[in-house]
């Protein structure tokens, strides 16, 4: 039953994001330079494309390599 239910879902959310598209879709995101107040200087932030904020909440995978940044230090 478990392996029913793994094959199920696996094919059901593999066509969200296949792995050619994934990349190329993460590259059509934006970035748009807005003054933030509180820092008193202009910021980048991310105007996503449409297929991204209709993956959210949706569980997908991609190849390649994670560079973690630590603000802490």
């Amino acid at each position: 039953m478990r392996v029913l239910l793994f094959l199920l879902f696996s094919f059901v959310f593999s066509p969200v994001f296949s792995q050619t598209e994934g990349w190329a879709t993460f590259a059509k995101t934006k970035f748009e330079a807005k003054y933030n107040e509180k820092a008193g200087e202009y910021f980048l932030y991310p105007a996503f494309p449409q297929a991204l904020k209709d993956a959210v909440g949706k569980e997908f995978e991609l190849e390649g390599h994670y560079l973690p940044i630590d603000i802490e230090g």
